[in-house]
């Protein structure tokens, strides 16, 4: 999605661009890190650093939303635990011909749950093997037309891939 944004940048002098760099640093304890058992509990304090970045453009031919963050999180007990994740949030549309033929594209990255039988994190801080990234691409090409006064018209191919740490799909419609 960024790279559709900032590939037409140069056709979109009139956009307002927006970039927005952040940093957030998280200190959590924790009194139960893998979620287990009463009696088996332990406990942890978790260091995050996330770096980010939010990037909007708006303008008459290109609509851009982009919110990227890494998240590093340090261990201080638990140093096999260290890791990082991603997450995206992103949508894009694009007028490529004259209000007719657009292109729009949407890409998220997020951490989720996978059974739900198994211990449910409600955040990265917990480590307990039940948790994968999620990551989803949507690209969709359609054409608009008006017939006469009476009808609209529209033609749309939608694709899509979504993709875990175990597999990827790939979708189309």
């Amino acid at each position: 999605v960024v790279v559709v944004g900032l590939g037409v940048a140069s056709q979109s002098h009139s956009a307002d661009w927006n970039f927005q760099p952040r940093l957030n640093l998280r200190e959590t304890y924790t009194d139960n890190l893998r979620l287990a058992p009463k009696g088996r509990e332990e406990s942890d304090f978790v260091t995050a650093v996330e770096p980010g970045i939010s990037i909007k453009a708006h303008g008459a031919r290109l609509q851009l939303d982009v919110d990227y963050a890494l998240q590093y999180r340090l261990y201080a007990n638990n140093s096999s635990s260290n890791g990082h994740n991603h997450s995206l949030n992103s949508n894009a549309l694009l007028d490529v011909w004259d209000r007719h033929f657009f292109l729009q594209a949407n890409a998220r990255i997020a951490q989720q749950n996978l059974s739900p039988l198994g211990a449910q994190a409600l955040s990265n801080v917990n480590v307990t093997g039940n948790r994968t990234e999620v990551r989803q691409t949507t690209l969709s090409p359609y054409w608009v037309s008006r017939l006469g006064s009476w009808a609209n018209v529209e033609a749309r191919y939608t694709w899509s891939r979504i993709d875990t740490s175990s597999e990827a799909r790939d979708i189309g419609s």
